[in-house]
């Protein structure tokens, strides 16, 4: 009789124990899909809520590629990098459009002194473009691009993608150069030139600008040559 009632009372103390846990919260949730067997208990997940960094100055680069991302030309518009105009200490640069609201409120240009230096050719007169998945912004020139500005226009992956196209404002026999780049990039390659005004000599050449061929070399950059002509 005695062990009997020992153990309904060790039952009973069992039963309160448990039932005092449940209440309280401290046996273990399970989560998951339930075809598993872990127990885990609820944390708190850390958030980072540092406020992002004001500027008076232009953004520097790596900031200002955040807003930069691009699939098309009509993508991209300008903007002033910088509580100055391009004349008075901003930059130019392009970033994509639907961007323009959260890189504006990255400036606080409260009580930001400008000089107030006037520029030719005024500010945003250039063009932006999309290239290699990012809005880019240049100024037009009626000058050759050089073999560094030509870099970002060449990449290509098989020869289909290059086209020959004149580098400059005048052909290859008075001053331009034949060269070849990507097809996607043509609009806004000779977008990069303002040839108004520009007089170009009349001089001849045996074999036409043009005449050769497009290929994709084997360091995967657009090349022109002149087989074919």
């Amino acid at each position: 009789m005695f062990i009997k009632k020992s153990a309904n009372l060790l039952i009973a103390i069992c039963l309160v124990l448990f039932l005092a846990a449940s209440c309280h919260g401290t046996f273990p949730q399970k989560t998951g899909t339930g075809e598993g067997t872990d127990l885990t208990t609820d944390t708190d997940t850390d958030t980072d809520t540092t406020p992002p960094t004001i500027y008076k100055d232009s953004m520097p680069a790596d900031v200002l590629a955040q807003y930069q991302t691009c699939t098309k030309d009509d993508e991209c518009a300008f903007v002033n990098n910088g509580c100055c105009d391009c004349g008075n200490g901003g930059e130019e640069a392009a970033i994509n459009k639907n961007e323009l609201d959260a890189f504006r409120a990255r400036f606080d240009c409260t009580g930001v002194p400008c000089t107030e230096m006037a520029r030719i050719p005024a500010c945003g007169s250039g063009i932006v473009s999309c290239v290699e998945g990012k809005c880019r912004y240049n100024l037009k020139t009626s000058e050759r691009l050089s073999d560094a500005e030509m870099l970002i226009y060449r990449k290509c992956n098989n020869n289909s993608d290059c086209a020959y196209v004149n580098n400059g404002c005048c052909d290859c026999a008075n001053g331009g150069k034949e060269v070849a780049i990507n097809k996607t990039y043509l609009e806004s390659f000779r977008a990069r030139f303002n040839c108004e005004g520009i007089m170009c000599t009349l001089m001849m050449r045996m074999k036409p600008c043009g005449c050769g061929t497009a290929t994709c070399n084997s360091d995967k950059l657009c090349a022109y040559s002149m087989d074919g002509c």
